[in-house]
């Protein structure tokens, strides 16, 4: 079953900040129509096919959800058409932002993977393009001093869309460890909180800071995401944000050697497993231990089916699909064997 015909903008609203459109709509080209009004949907992601019923169905985030007046795809969507297994048409939610009435169904349908429904369409929150925008570089020799900076920097927040920590194995002769933050908005405002960064640099002795609007932190994220080399599994490891620099800390022998980038902000890693997860298995038990979670994200997942998500509600998810979807005829084993971030 397919959504790629269901596709365009079925009511556009600029005064209103909000658009629909079909599930089949790609990204790209809804950001190209929206960009001729100064408007856009805060969302990137890392393959130009993406759809924007497949973004919502995946809950796929990138580090720009950190910038208050983002957040989240479940932040971004306004309200669902969605097609039940046994026929039935419903419309979740109403296109304003402040829908506190019942319950929120549409959020049900974000990161279902399709297992609850097939998403018609989508109604999304639309926000004012950037004015101006900034990304600061630093470069570390250790992941210590890295780490650091970026818990001073993560203080300082107000209008920044990225805080990403890279580690970069493969580049001889260049600190191994490089740190993206980016700031946008108003122009006064994004000048306000760089004068802030280059003072938290200079206090932590980083000499060498370039400034360049040329390219975001999460587009930096979503080209890394995309170019992972075929046959290496990459993996989203999530904790919560303040322990994430911890888990870096004490597995700092496999940050070393690791590609990845952190997702300071959101509490996310996305690794690169070059020499096979195996290396990986005893940190990312750490994790699930300490109350996180990892998930592989790639066509090499399949390989690797011990790793797949448990979440904590999955007794709920299993009570929500016995009853909307008794037959299993949606997308069968895949939500409920724990692949999803919901």
């Amino acid at each position: 079953m397919s959504t790629s015909v269901l596709r365009g903008i079925h009511k556009y609203a600029p005064d209103d900040l909000y658009v629909t459109v079909g599930a089949g709509t790609l990204l790209a080209q809804l950001q190209d129509e929206l960009a001729r009004d100064q408007l856009w949907i805060p969302l990137i992601s890392p393959w130009p096919e993406s759809t924007i019923g497949g973004i919502v169905a995946t809950n796929w985030n990138a580090p720009l959800r950190m910038r208050y007046g983002y957040g989240s795809i479940r932040d971004q969507v306004l309200a669902t058409t969605v097609a039940l297994p046994d026929g039935r048409m419903i419309r979740t939610g109403r296109p304003v932002v402040k829908n506190v009435a019942g319950y929120d169904m549409t959020k049900l349908f974000v990161g279902s993977h399709g297992t609850l429904g097939l998403i018609a369409d989508v109604t999304l929150k639309l926000s004012p393009l950037p004015r101006a925008r900034a990304t600061v570089v630093a470069r570390f020799d250790r992941l210590e001093r890295g780490l650091a900076c970026g818990a001073g920097l993560l203080r300082i927040c107000r209008v920044a869309s990225a805080l990403v920590l890279c580690h970069l194995c493969d580049v001889p002769g260049v600190a191994p460890y490089v740190l993206f933050f980016t700031v946008e908005g108003l122009k006064e405002k994004v000048n306000a909180e760089l004068d802030e960064v280059h003072a938290v640099l200079q206090a932590e002795g980083i000499a060498m800071v370039v400034t360049n609007d040329a390219i975001s932190g999460s587009e930096l994220w979503a080209d890394w995401v995309r170019s992972t080399p075929s046959g290496v599994t990459l993996l989203r490891l999530g904790v919560a944000p303040k322990e994430l620099p911890s888990w870096l800390h004490n597995h700092s022998s496999l940050s070393q050697r690791v590609p990845f980038i952190a997702d300071l902000a959101n509490g996310l890693l996305y690794m690169q497993a070059t020499h096979g997860i195996q290396e990986l298995e005893l940190a990312l038990q750490s994790a699930r231990e300490s109350g996180g979670y990892v998930v592989l994200l790639n066509e090499m997942a399949d390989q690797h089916a011990a790793w797949r998500h448990a979440p904590g509600s999955l007794d709920l998810m299993h009570a929500f699909k016995a009853r909307w979807d008794p037959r299993g005829l949606l997308n069968p084993g895949v939500l409920l064997e724990g692949t999803n971030e919901n």
